[in-house]
């Protein structure tokens, strides 16, 4: 403790904090293609996850980003290893990868990878498909890319959105979108948040009936669990801080939550913990500490957290 210090800081870490399954599965995967290329060079088909630092550690490991698509940023291709984000991509651009020569390396995530799976079986079937989500969002893009794929295949009609697939942000959305006039399969972004699903699902069922409407809540566990350690540190906790990238939606929800809990921070490092308003957050009169709860998105690496923690700890409140 620091002299002339009033109180100590314990910080209490959501254990669901950093990387997820998904996200460490890619970055593997991204690592391993680095070592093993043998020359050629390596890229992802965008950025690998929502992390700055991370992307900037794997292009010093010879992973390099391609904003806009790695075979614009490659011409030719042949030989070289372009390995698919954790969001995924659209089926089509994935053949076209392979048709330019390039080694692909399939790095979704298997969790998204399985709402592919069922936007496409659906789509296939003839039913309309709704992905419950932001639509500009990279896993979204591709659900719907997968979904017109599967309409092809199964010979189904063409209509808004591509197929018969379309993304419903709200449940105001669900409520205005056109009637597509046959039997729904409703999934979700797998970092949506479970409250928004419910009101989208159940504006689907009062417009078009339980039987009309095949909902599967697609929400991915570690997005649940990561939501619901961030109510438990709220009930012991005199803030939050949450850790995570701003282009990140999973971080992003779990940094809007925490603020209607609690006194909040949304930060990418520990550079942006903010020392003065930590010391503001006080306890309950007399309390002999402060707690701060830290939590961080799933594309969060450990050492970006133990430094945030680091950071905290040397918020000693003095006289």
């Amino acid at each position: 403790m620091a002299r002339g210090a009033t109180r100590a800081v314990r910080v209490l870490r959501a254990s669901t904090a950093g990387f997820c399954a998904g996200v460490r599965r890619a970055i593997a995967l991204a690592e391993s293609a680095a070592r093993n290329a043998g020359g050629a060079r390596v890229f992802s088909d965008g950025p690998l996850i929502h992390n700055a630092g991370e992307i900037k550690r794997l292009e010093a490991l010879g992973v390099k980003a391609a904003p806009g698509g790695a075979g614009e940023n490659a011409p030719g291709g042949a030989g070289d290893i372009v390995i698919i984000r954790a969001h995924g991509a659209a089926p089509e651009r994935v053949e076209a990868l392979e048709k330019a020569g390039f080694r692909v390396v399939d790095a979704t995530c298997p969790h998204v990878k399985r709402i592919q799976d069922t936007v496409r079986g659906a789509a296939q079937a003839g039913l309309a498909v709704w992905i419950a989500g932001d639509a500009n969002h990279a896993e979204v893009k591709a659900l719907v890319a997968w979904g017109s794929a599967g309409a092809a295949r199964g010979g189904a009609g063409t209509a808004r959105g591509g197929a018969g697939t379309i993304v419903v942000g709200s449940g105001e959305e669900a409520r205005n979108a056109p009637d597509p006039g046959r039997p729904i399969t409703l999934v979700a972004q797998s970092s949506m948040d479970e409250a928004a699903f419910e009101e989208i699902r159940a504006a689907a069922v009062a417009r078009f009936g339980e039987k009309a409407v095949e909902a599967h809540c697609t929400v991915c566990a570690a997005a649940r669990e990561r939501r619901a350690e961030v109510e438990a540190l709220a009930r012991v906790c005199d803030a939050i801080v949450v850790v995570g990238d701003r282009s990140s939606a999973n971080s992003r929800r779990l940094a809007e939550l925490a603020g209607r809990l609690k006194p909040t921070q949304f930060v990418e490092s520990a550079e942006e913990v903010d020392v003065g308003a930590l010391r503001g957050a006080r306890g309950s009169a007399g309390k002999a500490h402060q707690t701060v709860g830290v939590t961080a998105g799933a594309s969060v690496p450990e050492a970006t957290i133990r430094a945030v923690e680091e950071k905290i700890c040397h918020t000693e409140a003095q006289r």
